[in-house]
């Protein structure tokens, strides 16, 4: 009996250990943008605002409360917008869900039950950076994230 166990030990060891192995070439693969995206939630770390070739360092404006804020890109286009640990206005709802589309170098981004969305120009994508600029009203602003 002893041997009968030890041998059903042994193929299911044998089993999972086959059926959790990685093939070599899957480990090396590189992300795709889409999937750099969704692997971490992404804070804002820096911001510029450029108007009449002025530029200004308007992340300094912002309150501690909204630089722990954060956005999260999931599957099926779906994003979600978080207070993060500090919320400035108790009130406010934690999270907000939205989506977004990525077509060559445009992000867009739309919050749920808006009718627009804002369309970013993605200057920057790696595993733990996100730069992109966004113009309006003759202004450009480039933001930062990083990745958590």
């Amino acid at each position: 009996m002893k041997n009968l166990n030890f041998t059903v030990f042994l193929l299911v060891a044998f089993f999972a250990l086959a059926f959790t192995a990685c093939d070599k070439d899957d480990d090396n693969k590189p992300l795709t943008r889409e999937e750099m995206l969704m692997a971490k939630s992404w804070r804002l770390t820096a911001e510029t605002t450029t108007f009449n070739n002025q530029t200004e360092d308007t992340y300094d404006d912002y309150d501690a409360c909204e630089k722990d804020n954060f956005i999260r890109f999931l599957k099926d286009n779906k994003a979600v917008f978080d207070e993060g640990p500090t919320k400035c206005d108790p009130s406010d709802p934690q999270t907000i869900n939205g989506t977004w589309q990525l077509a060559g170098n445009n992000l867009t981004i739309t919050e749920d039950g808006s009718s627009f969305g804002i369309t970013f120009n993605v200057q920057e994508l790696t595993a733990s950076k996100l730069v992109v600029t966004v113009s309006f009203g003759g202004a450009s602003s480039t933001m930062t994230y990083t990745a958590q």
